[in-house]
């Protein structure tokens, strides 16, 4: 996301690697063990402002899987503008490579944004993984799905990871991590790393009209503000998925 808000200004990815966005770090604050659940405390820092958030991580087991409740709250003075709102706010992780397929209820066939994708209507889609990105010249934030309560992430006839959420989150799935991404100047640059990377995000920016127009109009724009979620996951076999 390179959008700039007036000709000659220094993009929002700029502005927040110089606040020191781009290089979030996580500390431990506590962990607390109950009979049928483990609640972690962490907080998450930058480098350049004196803000903090704290995320409360609560993880229940249910029947076949767990659940995950998660609760983001700021902390500190953040600064105010919208060169300085938030990109995203979610989990990641990884799976092994071989699990290359998707299907999931919710917006598509394409991908969407919150202030993009108005042909993206909800249903019951299936996808490659290496088909969700967009490919671009300079590789940058494409591919997700929004308004996905449910997703299968697997391998044809074989396990796959599904994930229900509430409320729905918008998914991300590709063959390289987002820390890739932002370091590749160039699309043919982009390698895997054997993995298949996923993003559940509970609240998103817009992205506005990219690299060449004006940032995302503020009713798209992601302030830091107190964001919670719930995220079931459950062992399944690809071959019993939908669609």
């Amino acid at each position: 996301m390179l959008f700039r808000s007036e000709p000659g200004a220094a993009s929002a990815a700029e502005r927040w690697a110089d606040l020191g966005l781009h290089r979030l770090v996580s500390r431990l604050v506590s962990i607390v063990r109950e009979e049928d659940a483990l609640t972690v405390v962490t907080r998450v820092g930058a480098a350049g402002i004196d803000a903090g958030v704290d995320c409360t991580w609560r993880w229940t087991p249910e029947a076949g899987g767990f659940r995950l409740a998660l609760d983001v709250a700021p902390d500190g003075r953040w600064p105010e503008g919208w060169t300085t709102h938030w990109a995203r706010v979610g989990i990641s992780f990884s799976l092994p490579g071989e699990m290359d397929r998707v299907a999931w209820f919710g917006r598509g066939p394409g991908p969407a944004y919150p202030d993009t994708g108005q042909a993206a209507r909800p249903g019951w889609y299936r996808a490659s993984v290496r088909s969700m990105p967009e490919r671009t010249v300079r590789p940058q934030e494409t591919g997700a799905r929004a308004g996905v309560r449910r997703a299968w992430i697997g391998a044809t006839g074989g396990p796959a990871l599904q994930v229900d959420a509430d409320p729905a989150v918008a998914l991300t799935v590709r063959p390289w991590s987002t820390e890739v991404l932002a370091a590749t100047d160039h699309d043919h640059l982009l390698r895997t790393d054997g993995r298949t990377h996923v993003v559940l995000d509970l609240a998103q920016a817009g992205i506005g009209t990219a690299s060449c127009g004006p940032g995302p109009l503020p009713a798209y724009r992601l302030t830091a503000r107190r964001v919670h979620g719930s995220l079931r996951f459950t062992p399944r076999t690809m071959m019993g998925g939908p669609g």
